[in-house]
């Protein structure tokens, strides 16, 4: 069993005052966001118990060796910031949740009073994703839920998640990351994913001023500066540099404290932003007590809206399991580098899906490990080409069969190193398993 010492009353109070909250129940009132209503009737361990009923209202339980303490999906602000020097040179590692498992229906267990509390299922979807892609659907149980807007809403939740937040990060940072605890959410700014060094350590520091380990290039218009406090607060300033390198960045306003020589520090810019996860493990490495191992998960605060205001009851419909449209996939996808006049194209280029309903392809590039994407070439050929590919870059290219009905199958992905001389590629069906080949 589980003493009240043992658990965190303040981190599960914060909790509590999410849950509490008034949000809509689409009738035209409101209810509080999370509410428990359940009988325990099975003897558990307590860990058990507690993870069950943190789960009702999107909270994890972790233990910091003294406590049990409790972290919710909530908006969050960053409180800490990680670039490549923070971290090994292995890099920071991405990996991302399958395709088919980006869900666009969720069906929810529910119970309803006004049915003698039976189980109700609710079907939550977004008719547009599942047009588009097939449907992705899962089952749930809300434990505890007992009114159809909550269930709406946990349906909702599921689907925004996987709209957005379907990229895992993890590396292995220096010790300072051992401030950083699950449901903390950090900034990144990895720059071999976006081709330019715009984050590092701080050199010296003045309240108005600090110097950086290197160089970067000031816009003079829309730039900004975040970077860590003594006292492990995150601050961000704009810059009063005019347009050019600089390797001292001044403020237009002072900062509370002077940061400490080798403070991160990252430079946003109407262009190029850090990229927010949200923390689920931090942990000392086994084989070096000065290295933590973060992992944590994307972070979009705007799926709140939709989760709390984006919907509307409509009638109820009778729960049919379906069976998911799936769509064949592209076959044999390659690739070939041409080189005329110091020019690089790269033709793409497949086989014929063997599913009968496929009348069209859709090709993607990027230039930057799937950050951003190119605007999707269709084509009811077999090959696309694009030209005018960069030396030294490392593209992921994309292909994607699309049935009769606009429904899109799962990507085949490939990998390439432009370079002079050769071209190295590596190819994956399944999301997670992308791997980039460096040459």
């Amino acid at each position: 069993y589980t003493r009240d010492a043992q658990v965190d009353k303040w981190s599960l109070y914060e909790c509590s005052r999410r849950n509490n909250e008034r949000v809509s129940n689409g009738d035209g009132d409101t209810e509080r966001r999370y509410t428990v209503n359940t009988v325990l009737t099975t003897g558990e361990g307590a860990q058990s118990v507690i993870e069950t009923l943190a789960s009702a209202f999107h909270a994890k339980v972790w233990d910091n060796g003294s406590k049990i303490r409790f972290w919710q999906d909530r908006p969050s602000d960053p409180v800490w910031l990680f670039s490549n020097a923070d971290i090994e040179e292995d890099g920071f590692s991405y990996t991302s949740t399958p395709f088919n498992q980006r869900y666009n229906q969720a069906v929810v267990t529910w119970n309803d009073p006004d049915n003698f509390w039976e189980t109700t299922k609710e079907i939550v979807e977004d008719v547009e994703l599942i047009d588009k892609y097939g449907l992705h659907t899962t089952e749930v149980t809300a434990i505890g839920c007992t009114t159809r807007s909550a269930a709406i809403r946990y349906g909702q939740w599921i689907i925004e998640s996987s709209r957005f937040e379907y990229e895992t990060v993890s590396f292995r940072a220096r010790s300072w990351s051992a401030f950083v605890v699950p449901g903390d959410v950090i900034n990144i700014l990895d720059a071999n994913r976006t081709g330019i060094r715009q984050s590092g350590l701080v050199r010296s520091a003045t309240l108005g001023s600090i110097e950086i380990d290197g160089s970067v290039e000031v816009t003079g218009t829309n730039d900004y500066i975040q970077v860590l406090m003594p006292d492990q607060s995150l601050v961000e300033r704009s810059l009063s540099n005019a347009a050019g390198i600089h390797s001292v960045l001044t403020f237009t306003t002072n900062l509370p404290d002077i940061p400490v020589v080798g403070a991160t520090w990252i430079m946003r810019s109407s262009n190029l932003h850090p990229r927010p996860y949200r923390v689920v493990s931090s942990t000392a490495a086994d084989d070096n007590p000065l290295m933590h191992e973060v992992v944590a998960i994307s972070y979009e605060p705007k799926k709140w809206a939709a989760i709390d205001n984006g919907w509307s009851k409509r009638p109820k419909r009778k729960y049919l399991p379906r069976r998911p449209n799936i769509v064949g996939v592209p076959v044999s996808v390659n690739a070939a580098l041409q080189v005329m006049d110091s020019r690089y194209d790269l033709m793409v280029f497949w086989q014929r899906s063997q599913d009968a309903t496929v009348v069209r392809y859709t090709v993607q590039l990027s230039p930057d490990n799937g950050l951003t994407w190119t605007e999707s070439l269709t084509t009811t050929t077999l090959s696309v080409r694009f030209e005018g590919l960069l030396q030294g870059l490392q593209y992921l290219f994309r292909v994607a069969s699309v049935s009769t009905s606009g429904i899109y199958s799962d990507w085949v992905y490939g990998a390439t190193l432009i370079s002079d001389t050769r071209m190295k590629l590596d190819f994956s069906d399944k999301l997670q398993a992308i791997h980039i080949t460096h040459v």
